[in-house]
């Protein structure tokens, strides 16, 4: 049995596998349609006409049928058959009594027979995000072979790949859906296909075909098909599981919908719902956009799902964020990762129900993975959208929510914390509205120990970031004791090592840095906490370099990598790799740093300041090597996303035009390398005794190179 959704193409593969036994079978292979039939007293009827076989006088029909074919061989492609599984039982019929028959069934649903082999179709494979190699993918070929029947010759420009990829991750490979979009190349480009996709799939995926019957023509057609198979119980569960985003397990489910393992089972058979390879279920993006307008039009259940749902995953968030501070802490996160679609559905909807007192409680857990995994700009996104639901509550009617002013002010500080490389001066703000906000919430007899520590934290946070606002030492030494009266160890170790790294950055006092960061160390080990153990070997390297221990420096990032690879978090990953490769070339051991290089790379997320970064070293060791086309385009590059995205990372921009600088030097470029090296100078002059250091050095060169020695002295 073929099963799957409809318009998942069961019919032509079954049509396709057919044609090519025609010659295995001595009697032939037959296709018997029988979507047309209303009841299961006419499939032997439907078999004969396709057989050629008449019934004769007197005789039970079904009987005559079973002696027509107890001596043939051959293969019954018995298609759609889904609305007729009650007449499952004539298939074992008919394969008892002709030993040399076989039947091919296409299905939404399983026959629930004990012989039944399944044969579970899903989407054709298509390509993931920015695939350089769109057109080896089964669904993109199938969607071009689509638009040429409407643009016969048809070759797709560079720029169209992207969206046709798109187009095919936004139906998931669905064959039918594939088509329909195509049958719109007539019209639209692929860009504008992808886009009314997104807007509006289940109107928009239709076509005028005639060839076809009216229930093919559209996917809501298709799915409306399905949806009148379906018993009022299971309507009420299908479109309950709706509200999951990226999958469930079977314990969510329950929670959500009270479904039992039965009835997830019978949407299982009856291609609704998938079982992934991962043991979780999910649904056809397509088939939950169908099942969520379904949702919506029951209200109370619609409400009862979601409010499950937000409960079930806040109640999981908590237990997460408690163990991400200790031994579970990578298990933790992997979960969190695993459900983060679900997890970022669940804050939604607190958000967009105004609950105060949920949102205060997830926050902080909330915040605490995004640094973790790496998922700054997300954690941007989602505590800016609270942020400006809460003010406007908050601060219309603080009396109204006597808890809010803490909690909006809590948000705010973690939207500066995961708000890297934004407007300084717009942070600064928000920071100040919230220690406002804190001292009118202490002012009512409220603990905000917690969150002025947090708050204070964040501001030396800021004025490390961006040197010459104001001295962060004070707002540490605050936030720290803070935290000490408090008794959370997790954020003292945190806090050290913070302090530390801007004591050994900006003051160079190599000792007392150490100091703090070994305490830090020794509180992450004592607690479990692997990533705070790798942050702390981080910055302790950074200490070692600076002071020419450069084995020791070397050492402590590989006793780091295991753990970072223990991990499984891509961020962590790559930043031990990068680390590691960037030692490497500092020594100028640069075959061994360029895989490394290249590795951290091909991990970073494209966008991210870490991820620019990385290029912009990778640049720095193909400038040593000669390879300065190839520099100059990763400084160019970086300087122009530094320059559009994140003005307020003055630090990157400098490094861009440093290798600029190195570039132009190694090409013979001197006064250009000049004009690089002296920019950035005046950025480092500001930001770092090493970055300056270097720059420095290579300007020094330029001199020389344009005949102006005392200038290079």
């Amino acid at each position: 049995t073929l099963v799957g959704p409809g318009g998942i193409g069961k019919t032509h593969l079954a049509l396709e596998a057919a044609a090519r036994q025609v010659e295995r079978w001595r009697d032939g292979v037959y296709l018997v349609s029988l979507a047309p039939l209303q009841s299961i007293d006419s499939i032997p009827t439907a078999i004969a006409g396709a057989l050629g076989f008449a019934f004769y006088p007197g005789g039970e029909p079904f009987q005559q049928l079973l002696g027509y074919l107890r001596q043939k061989e051959l293969l019954l492609v018995l298609d759609n058959f889904e609305h007729l599984l009650e007449g499952a039982g004539l298939v074992v019929e008919i394969l008892r009594a002709a030993p040399g028959v076989k039947i091919l069934v296409t299905s939404r649903a399983r026959l629930n027979l004990r012989d039944e082999q399944l044969f579970l179709l899903e989407g054709l494979d298509y390509p993931p995000p920015q695939s350089a190699e769109a057109e080896q993918y089964a669904a993109v070929r199938l969607f071009l072979t689509g638009a040429r029947r409407v643009r016969p010759h048809y070759a797709a420009p560079e720029g169209d790949w992207e969206a046709i990829g798109q187009i095919c991750q936004e139906v998931q490979g669905m064959p039918l859906a594939l088509l329909l979009a195509a049958s719109w190349m007539a019209l639209l480009t692929p860009g504008e296909i992808a886009r009314e996709i997104a807007s509006r799939s289940l109107d928009f995926l239709e076509a005028g075909w005639q060839d076809v019957p009216a229930r093919q023509r559209s996917l809501r057609a298709v799915f409306d098909h399905s949806w009148k198979l379906l018993s009022r119980r299971e309507q009420e569960i299908f479109a309950g599981l709706s509200v999951f985003r990226g999958g469930f397990t079977l314990a969510t489910a329950q929670a959500v919908t009270e479904v039992t393992l039965r009835e997830l089972l019978a949407l299982v058979d009856k291609a609704l719902v998938q079982r992934r390879a991962d043991g979780r279920y999910d649904l056809h993006e397509l088939l939950r956009q169908y099942s969520e307008e379904a949702l919506d039009r029951m209200p109370e259940l619609r409400e009862a799902a979601h409010e499950r749902h937000c409960a079930c995953f806040a109640e999981a968030l908590r237990g997460w964020g408690e163990e991400i501070k200790g031994p579970r802490q990578f298990a933790a996160a992997t979960e969190m990762n695993v459900e983060f679609e679900n997890t970022r559905a669940a804050w939604r909807w607190m958000v967009a129900h105004t609950q105060v007192e949920q949102i205060g409680q997830a926050v902080n857990d909330l915040g605490q993975f995004c640094l973790l995994w790496g998922r700054r700009r997300e954690g941007d996104v989602l505590f800016k959208e609270a942020a400006d639901t809460l003010s406007a509550l908050v601060l219309a009617s603080p009396d109204a929510h006597p808890a809010g002013a803490r909690v909006l002010a809590r948000v705010w500080i973690w939207q500066v914390t995961h708000s890297f490389g934004e407007d300084p001066r717009r942070n600064e703000a928000l920071l100040c509205r919230s220690a406002a906000l804190l001292e009118q919430a202490a002012a009512a007899g409220e603990d905000v120990r917690w969150e002025k520590a947090f708050l204070l934290f964040r501001m030396g946070g800021l004025s490390f970031a961006h040197p010459g606002s104001k001295d962060p030492q004070p707002l540490f030494a605050e936030s720290l004791a803070l935290y000490r009266e408090l008794g959370d160890r997790f954020m003292v170790s945190r806090m050290l090592r913070n302090w530390g790294a801007y004591i050994h950055e900006y003051l160079s006092d190599f000792i007392e840095a150490r100091q703090m960061l070994e305490e830090g160390l020794v509180i992450a080990c004592e607690l479990g906490d692997k990533s705070g153990i790798v942050e702390a070997h981080f910055n302790l390297e950074n200490v070692a370099w600076a002071q020419g221990r450069l084995e020791e420096s070397e050492r402590l990032v590989r006793e780091s990598l295991p753990i970072c690879q223990e991990s499984g978090i891509p961020y962590l990953i790559a930043g031990g790799v990068i680390r590691l490769g960037e030692i490497l070339l500092r020594q100028g051991r640069f075959a061994e740093g360029a895989p490394l290089l290249a590795e951290a790379v091909s991990l970073g997320e494209q966008g991210s300041v870490y991820y620019c970064h990385d290029c912009l070293v990778l640049g720095e060791l193909e400038a040593h090597q000669g390879r300065y086309a190839q520099a100059r385009t990763r400084g160019q590059d970086g300087l122009a996303f530094q320059r559009e995205r994140l003005p307020g990372v003055v630090w990157l921009g400098g490094f861009s035009l440093f290798l600029l600088g190195l570039s132009a030097l190694g090409l013979g470029q001197y006064a250009e390398a000049r004009q690089y090296l002296e920019e950035s100078v005046l950025i480092f002059r500001k930001r770092g005794v090493d970055f300056l250091g270097w720059t420095l050095a290579v300007l020094a060169c330029a001199e020389r190179g344009l005949g102006r020695p005392a200038q290079a002295g």
